[in-house]
């Protein structure tokens, strides 16, 4: 059996170094172990690498729909996907996800989707009814699977899985921190974190700024207060700080109900 997992943008410092970026990228290194799989994901130039055992296929972005990263339109990704069984897509209602829906019915693949949010305005899946095409879409959540009760007959929620060699506790003291860990973008929600958060309690945020006005107006809205911002954490720099945090928090702005179109 030969796997791809397709993902609108990069993990790194050449896209983005978010959640669902990771989770492409770590689902594809596990399912690596077990059977032939390829990542296919889209970044500024062609190159193709290895991690361990997974294949990993960039392909330029072409043009960016509306400037939206997570939306580039280049059809030559779909010659990665000839020879596969199996194309797990990672993101709804981006353009290509749709092309791999569309290209994995028409050539007799198993075709699955799992929607880590941030959806582009811009897709095919907003206005055809290109859901019905997708054998089962593998939820990471009950609220996510409730945001798409339309699916709720070929869904199904797998969670997200952690690396419990690399997530451990240790045996190293915890402090009397609040620890925030994610993008920094306005859908994360943080300032409300920061205005919940005693002044007198330490508030650690790591995670890379995507957004400069945003990053700008968390900065006046720490002033007096503990506040400290970590944009080069290493993954090992991540694990500590869980370890050593007294609670991590992951506040969100999204709201049960927000438009999710039939489709």
């Amino acid at each position: 059996m030969k796997v791809a997992i397709v993902c609108p943008i990069e993990f790194g410092d050449h896209g983005h170094v978010g959640g669902g970026e990771r989770y492409a990228l770590e689902l594809a290194r596990a399912l690596a172990a077990l059977v032939d799989t390829r990542l296919v994901t889209f970044g500024r130039r062609r190159r193709t690498s290895r991690k361990g055992r997974l294949r990993v296929e960039i392909y330029p972005r072409g043009r960016l729909v509306r400037g939206r990263l997570n939306n580039p339109l280049n059809p030559l990704f779909l010659g990665a996907l000839r020879d596969v069984d199996v194309i797990h897509c990672i993101g709804w209602h981006t353009l290509p996800t749709d092309l791999a829906v569309l290209f994995g019915r028409l050539t007799g693949k198993r075709v699955f989707v799992s929607d880590v949010g941030g959806g582009a305005d811009v897709s095919l899946a907003r206005i055809f009814p290109i859901g019905t095409l997708v054998h089962r879409f593998l939820f990471l959540s009950r609220y996510a699977a409730s945001l798409y009760p339309q699916f709720a007959e070929r869904s199904a929620v797998i969670y997200g899985g952690a690396d419990l060699a690399r997530f451990t506790p240790a045996e190293v003291p915890r402090e009397r921190q609040v620890l925030f860990v994610g993008r920094i973008i306005q859908a994360k929600g943080i300032e409300h974190l920061i205005d919940a958060v005693d002044p007198n309690v330490p508030l650690v945020i790591i995670g890379r700024p995507y957004d400069a006005g945003y990053l700008a107006e968390l900065r006046r809205r720490s002033d007096g207060r503990m506040v400290r911002f970590v944009a080069d954490a290493t993954d090992a720099d991540v694990v500590d700080a869980y370890r050593r945090s007294l609670v991590t928090v992951l506040p969100s702005v999204g709201r049960p109900g927000a438009a999710n179109p039939a489709n």
